[in-house]
């Protein structure tokens, strides 16, 4: 990537000395990691996860790249090198770093030990049953003022009515619907930028409600939300062009997760939920709600 992305408001928080400070998010050839305490290194493998103290080297023909969450930056180790990933920087001790950028802020899974960073596994979903569940915005930050409404259909179900209603309970949007989803409407006032809404749904069986939810989710700063556009535009400019470009995809899902945009967190992470922090750190994000 070119340009440089803008780091978020959001910070990243300081690394506990057993957290992980960074990812590897590309190995071509031969590449080892060191841990801090081993006397043995190891293959490096893509999208694992590294911690303070490790030491990675790259053989001839060998390349590396990095997301370093510490120090909101990424990189790429170019053959015949070796770095360090202290807790506040990475080291160069041989060779060259290229690609250096500043990124968006990280967001790894929190308290995974070293021992079982590469084991993580994330949890089954649960069964919705013939529970009606609120699917997005639910529990989240959006980065518009009209955002779109799901949910799970119900068998028997013959339409759905949908309120919004702002911080005071007072209802700001009423409407029903056929299907599943809603897009707030255009005929609609906008929502308020840095606010926050409940929405419920009501689901109804011959004029006769028969299931209800409701969630609740904040609209950001509008300056916050333009930025944010703007920066996951460019991200998936990039993945259109390089779909299988890692570090582009880590950070895309980072930029949604450091600004509590869980859904379009989840969703951006999911293509590479077989990685198992990943898997942690989805999760996470679900279990928070």
């Amino acid at each position: 990537m070119k340009r440089l992305f803008a780091v978020l408001v959001f910070a990243c928080a300081a690394a506990q000395a057993s957290d992980a400070i960074g990812v590897l998010t590309r190995v071509t050839g031969r590449v080892s990691i060191l841990r801090e305490g081993r006397t043995a290194a190891l293959p490096a493998k893509g999208y694992e996860l590294l911690f303070a103290g490790d030491r990675l080297s790259t053989a001839a023909n060998s390349e590396a790249g990095f997301i370093f969450c510490a120090g909101a930056e990424s990189g790429r180790i170019l053959p015949l090198s070796e770095i360090r990933f202290d807790a506040g920087a990475v080291v160069l001790m041989e060779g060259k770093i290229t690609d250096q950028q500043k990124i968006a802020a990280c967001r790894l899974p929190q308290g995974l030990g070293l021992a079982d960073a590469s084991r993580q596994q994330a949890g089954g979903l649960r069964l919705r049953g013939p529970r009606l569940v609120l699917k997005a915005p639910r529990s989240t930050a959006v980065a518009t003022s009209r955002p779109m409404f799901t949910w799970n259909a119900l068998d028997g179900a013959d339409d759905y009515q949908v309120t919004v209603l702002d911080r005071e309970g007072r209802t700001v949007f009423e409407t029903a619907s056929a299907s599943a989803e809603l897009s707030y409407p255009p005929s609609a006032p906008p929502l308020e930028w840095a606010q926050t809404y409940r929405w419920r749904v009501a689901a109804r069986s011959r004029g006769v409600v028969v299931k209800e939810a409701s969630a609740h989710f904040q609209v950001l700063f509008r300056e916050q939300a333009e930025m944010i556009s703007q920066q996951a535009g460019e991200m998936r400019a990039v993945l259109s062009r390089q779909p299988r470009d890692a570090t582009t995809r880590l950070l895309l899902a980072f930029l949604y997760d450091s600004n509590g945009m869980i859904d379009e967190a989840i969703e951006a992470y999911s293509p590479l939920s077989s990685v198992g922090w990943v898997k942690a750190r989805i999760l996470q994000l679900k279990e928070g709600r």
